[in-house]
C-alpha cells in the first residue's frame, strides 16, 4: 500500500531478513529489490558465542559439549565453522540446504534438538513442506526436554533469528523445565509480557546483528546494488579502512588459567548483560512496542572483534 501508484522503481533493505517486505508484489510490478544478505553474519556469530559464554556454557563447549545449530544459511554456516576452528563439536540441521559443506556435520532435526546447546538460525517463511513458522512446538520441545533430563537438567537455548520460529507454549515449557534461555528475538515481538520476561534468563532487543561493521557492510552493499542498477559497475568502499582502524582488544588474564582466556574474552566483549539490564529496567512490567523501538535506536553498536588483535595482560 505504501508504493501502490508511486513512481518508485527500486527498493532496498539494509537487513539480511526479508520477511518484512512483500517481495512478490515488488516482482510482479517490475520493481527492483535487494537486501544486504550476509552483512550482519559476523555480528550474530559473535553475539551467539558471547551469549554461550555469558550463560556459563562455553567451557563445556570447548571440552566436548556439542552445539546444535538449526539453519545452515550464512549465519549458521559461519557459526559452525568458527566453533569447529576452536575444536568444538557441532551438529547442524537444515532441510533446505542442498550444497551441504563436507566439513560440517549434518544431523536430523531430532538429533540437533538433543544437544546441550541449541541455537536457531533459520529463516522465517511459510513455504511448504518445510515452513519454519512455529518450527519449535510441543513435539520438538518434548524431544529437547527428554535429552535435558537425561543429562542432569542442563541445557541452553538461544534464539537470535526470528521470534516466531518458536511458539509461546514451547518457550514456556522450556522455561518451566529449567532450560537456560537467551532471547534476542521472541514470539510476539516487539511486545514482551512480564511473564515471558521473568522466564528468560537473558534478553536483548533484537540487536544480535547490530555492530558498526555490520552497518557499514549493509550500507555499502546497498550502495553497490543501487550503482549497478544505474549502470555504474565499480564503487569505492571505505569498509577496509573501518576495519583497519579497529583498536587492540585488551584481556586482563593475570588471575586466569590459559584455558579460561577465550571464555573471559567473550564475556568481556558481550553486550548481552547490559542489554538484558536495559530491557528489564525499562519494562514496566511489560515491554511495549514503543519501548522496544527506543531500546534498539539507542543501542551502542559495538566493534566486531573478529580479525582484531587481542593483547593479553
Amino acid at each position: 500500500s505504501l508504493l501502490e501508484g508511486s513512481c518508485v522503481r527500486f527498493v532496498g533493505t539494509a537487513t539480511t531478513g526479508v520477511d518484512h517486505v512483500d517481495t512478490g508484489w515488488l516482482e510482479d510490478r517490475g520493481i527492483a529489490f535487494v537486501n544486504a544478505a550476509g552483512s550482519n553474519s559476523n555480528s550474530v556469530v559473535e553475539y551467539v558465542m558471547s551469549a554461550i559464554a555469558v550463560a556459563g556454557y562455553f567451557p563445556g563447549v570447548l571440552h566436548g559439549d556439542p552445539v546444535g545449530i538449526v539453519g545452515l544459511g550464512r549465519i549458521g554456516e559461519a557459526l559452525a565453522r568458527r566453533l569447529l576452528q576452536l575444536g568444538a563439536q557441532v551438529l547442524v540441521y537444515d532441510p533446505l540446504r542442498l550444497d551441504w559443506p563436507s566439513d560440517i556435520p549434518r544431523g536430523s532435526f531430532e538429533a540437533v534438538l538433543r544437544q546441550p546447546v541449541i541455537t536457531l538460525h533459520a529463516n522465517l517463511h511459510d513455504r511448504a513442506p518445510n515452513e519454519s513458522r512455529g518450527l519449535l512446538g510441543d513435539r520438538e520441545v518434548s524431544i529437547m526436554l527428554d535429552a535435558f533430563n537425561e543429562r542432569d537438567r542442563r541445557g541452553l537455548f538461544i534464539n537470535s533469528a526470528r521470534g516466531e520460529l518458536i511458539s509461546f507454549q514451547a518457550l514456556d515449557a522450556l522455561s518451566k523445565a529449567g532450560f537456560s534461555l537467551v532471547m534476542d528475538t521472541w514470539p510476539g515481538e516487539p511486545k514482551l509480557c512480564s511473564t515471558s520476561l521473568r522466564r528468560c534468563d537473558w534478553v536483548s532487543p533484537h540487536i544480535a546483528g547490530h555492530s558498526l561493521c555490520a552497518k557499514y557492510r549493509a550500507s555499502n552493499m546497498l550502495s553497490e546494488e543501487i550503482a549497478r542498477w544505474f549502470g555504474v559497475e565499480e564503487m569505492q568502499s571505505d569498509m577496509e579502512a573501518v576495519i583497519a582502524e579497529q583498536p587492540d582488544f585488551i584481556l586482563d588474564a593475570r588471575d586466569l588459567e590459559p584455558d579460561r582466556w577465550v571464555t573471559q574474552f567473550l564475556i568481556d566483549r558481550s553486550t548481552l548483560p547490559q542489554e538484558n539490564e536495559r530491557v528489564r529496567t525499562i519494562a514496566c512490567p511489560d515491554l511495549t512496542a514503543t519501548e522496544f523501538d527506543h531500546l534498539r535506536q539507542s543501542y551502542n553498536n559495538p566493534l566486531e572483534w573478529t580479525g582484531g588483535r587481542i593483547r593479553v595482560l
